[in-house]
């Protein structure tokens, strides 16, 4: 300490050791307060070479204890022993000697503030591919630049931000590949509310160019979590490339297909939007909860925007269900011939909210005939809360016949793909979906469940569409040996609650 003391004191306040020793560190941090800083901001600027920040953190260790702000102690030099802050502000020293004088227990506040200029800024990458590094393989993979071999990397630091910036640009860039192909199959955007002006909340959604004169039409309700048209983020900058890991692959296969056995024309199809349904004011435009997450702000350590139900949402699409209602009865309604039929897809919490809508007893009055088959992939939605006297809003026996015969339910499973695993009643340790219920060949990750299993849920759809008075068959599972008597008990569950006739997948 006495390195830093003064040689003649410059304080003219009651004196005691105490006093001089805070009075002492309070000078020293004011004097290398700059250079801290500048310390600091060569630590975290992550443009400069590794062995620069290394010294510059070297340095700030090595200085004095003094020099840090955490060795002030907030010892008031007009009060003596008194535990105010000392505040170099004139004002502040008067508010302590008002307290001080009047006996009032008032305690000041001493802050360290960093100014708006002096914030790290918000990072900014390129929303196009060869501007982030990467470039699309000839099978169809986004791959890096200088390695070829090497996919999207997310952990470019160990900053969270900087990550979440990179990604939501490439998913940016991969948005509007994917909006592209789409286009280039034919589709178009709707925007919802229909009628709604492009500056104003509206959420997209893409159907075929010709949808009216469609006799038989697929609707997708994918995940909430994903953006407009895509599957698997996973698949999409890993292996498997950008048609596999979207619905580019999955439209493709539609527009190969039948509408009917007399009617060559392929189905139509309608790519609902689950997941941006949040609004961005600033970028006029409707955005996932990923996304909003990683929306620019003023700096690097702002906090993130809050979302406001009513600015923040689109009308008539506010959430999951609104949306849901709003395809069936406004773009269903208006843009669907009045005679297709209707062959739905939803994926996790959307084949809740689409099986939630159709057993209302209102709902399922108007769309009983025109809704033909119905796959719920990944589903939790459970038939026996048709059973529960809590629940007689559930009470609806002509939606569970039907969901029984024209639906099917396909679960996270490690059978191979297309396995029948248990009928609508479920098992022991199963739940009841009141339908059939297949595996995907995906026993952990929802998301990989349609990229893998389109193609059979199409299939069984034709098949549907070849038979108007069509039923599930009914399945039998036979397991083959090897089980224990403790292992056994599923394959009786299965055995019960399956029929004595062999059905296939």
């Amino acid at each position: 300490m006495s390195m830093f003391r003064a040689k003649k004191l410059d304080i003219g306040s009651f004196i005691n050791i105490k006093v001089i020793r805070d009075h002492t560190k309070r000078k020293v941090f004011a004097e290398y307060e700059t250079e801290r800083q500048a310390l600091r901001y060569i630590i975290r600027n992550l443009t400069l070479p590794a062995r620069t920040r290394a010294q510059a953190q070297l340095q700030l260790t090595q200085m004095h204890c003094y020099t840090r702000p955490t060795q002030i102690r907030n010892r008031c030099i007009e009060g003596k022993s008194w535990q105010f802050v000392d505040n170099i502000d004139a004002l502040s020293v008067l508010l302590c000697r008002f307290a001080l004088d009047h006996r009032i227990n008032l305690q000041l506040q001493t802050m360290f503030l960093r100014l708006e200029r002096g914030l790290p800024p918000d990072p900014v990458y390129p929303t196009d591919l060869k501007g982030l590094g990467y470039f699309i393989a000839e099978n169809d993979e986004i791959r890096n630049i200088e390695n070829e071999k090497a996919y999207f990397k997310y952990f470019i630091t160990r900053n969270t931000r900087y990550n979440d910036r990179q990604r939501e640009s490439m998913n940016e860039a991969i948005r509007n590949i994917i909006i592209e192909r789409l286009e280039q199959l034919g589709l178009v955007k709707i925007l919802l509310p229909l009628g709604v002006r492009e500056n104003e909340p509206n959420v997209p959604i893409y159907v075929s160019s010709n949808l009216k004169a469609k006799k038989r039409v697929i609707i997708l309700f994918y995940e909430q979590t994903q953006d407009l048209g895509v599957l698997a983020h996973r698949i999409i900058g890993g292996k498997g490339g950008i048609n596999e890991g979207s619905v580019i692959n999955f439209v493709k296969h539609i527009q190969s297909l039948r509408t009917s056995p007399d009617n060559a024309e392929a189905p139509g199809i309608i790519l609902a939007n689950m997941g941006q349904l949040l609004w961005w004011r600033k970028g006029k435009k409707a955005v996932t909860q990923t996304s909003w997450f990683s929306l620019p702000q003023k700096s690097a350590v702002e906090p993130r925007y809050r979302i406001d139900p009513i600015k923040n949402t689109i009308p008539g699409n506010r959430n999951d269900e609104e949306h849901c209602n709003y395809i069936f009865n406004h773009v269903v309604e208006e843009l669907v011939d009045t005679d297709a039929n209707l062959d739905v897809i939803a994926v996790s919490r959307s084949a809740i909210v689409v099986a939630s809508f159709l057993e209302k007893k209102d709902n399922w009055k108007k769309w009983r005939n025109r809704v033909s088959a119905f796959a719920e992939v990944a589903t939790y939605y459970h038939i026996t809360d048709f059973k529960d006297p809590t629940k007689p809003e559930r009470d609806n026996k002509e939606f569970a016949e039907w969901l029984s015969n024209r639906a099917r339910a396909y679960v996270p499973s490690p059978e191979p793909l297309g396995t029948y695993l248990y009928g609508p009643e479920g098992l022991k340790r199963e739940p009841a979906h009141g339908c059939p219920t297949f595996a995907l060949g995906e026993s952990g990750l929802s998301e990989l469940m349609l990229p893998k299993g389109y193609k059979i849920i199409l299939e069984w759809f034709q098949q549907v569409a070849a038979d108007k008075d069509y039923e599930n068959p009914v399945y039998q599972r036979i397991d083959m040996g090897g089980e224990s008597e403790e292992e056994g008990g599923e394959t009786e569950d299965r055995d019960e609650a399956a029929a004595q006739v062999w059905g296939d997948a």
